[in-house]
């Protein structure tokens, strides 16, 4: 579990920096097809799947997040919502296997207290990289609340960035 998270890290920061590039898009675009017979066909992947999922799903579902926030956000708010996914979920998820239940207060779908609120520093310090301060709390607070409401049918690789990139709009658009 934690070598699959710390890939999703590493390979979201590097999404969050392609992000910023001019033609972002048409990269994240011609890569689709590499990434699906890549991840999809590779054995060696194996080791990051989740159990009962498809081979690298949530890396797939990352992929299609990262590409429609390049197409519906300006890039410091994209590059700083997929950011908040990469760092948020991925530090989350560590922090809660390794400190979590210590307040015994157990959040849905198996989530501690300890892992969210991990997961919101780390969120907030990523988009810190491409955004100031309050936007880049106000995204992660949304990323993380997202992270821990989605259901289980729904990828939070996917809602988490979209959800992220929103509540930055909004709050570009109402407080700046």
């Amino acid at each position: 579990m934690i070598a699959r998270k710390l890939v999703h890290i590493c390979g979201g920061m590097v999404y969050a920096f392609v992000s910023l590039w001019e033609y972002a898009s048409l990269f994240l675009l011609l890569l689709l097809p590499i990434f699906i017979v890549l991840y999809i066909y590779s054995p060696s992947l194996k080791v990051f799947e989740k159990e009962g999922e498809w081979v690298a799903k949530g890396a797939f579902m990352f992929h299609i997040g990262a590409l429609l926030c390049v197409l519906l956000f300006p890039p410091p708010i994209c590059a700083g919502a997929i950011a908040i996914c990469a760092m948020g979920d991925g530090f989350s998820a560590i922090g809660g296997k390794l400190v979590g239940g210590r307040l015994h207060i157990q959040l849905r779908n198996n989530k501690t207290i300890e892992g969210f609120l991990i997961g919101i520093l780390f969120a907030f310090l990523g988009a810190l990289i491409f955004l100031f301060p309050s936007m880049a709390f106000v995204g992660a607070l949304c990323g993380m609340c997202t992270e821990l409401l989605t259901p289980r049918y729904i990828d939070d690789n996917l809602s988490v960035q979209l959800c992220a990139g929103v509540g930055m709009m909004l709050y570009n658009n109402i407080y700046i």
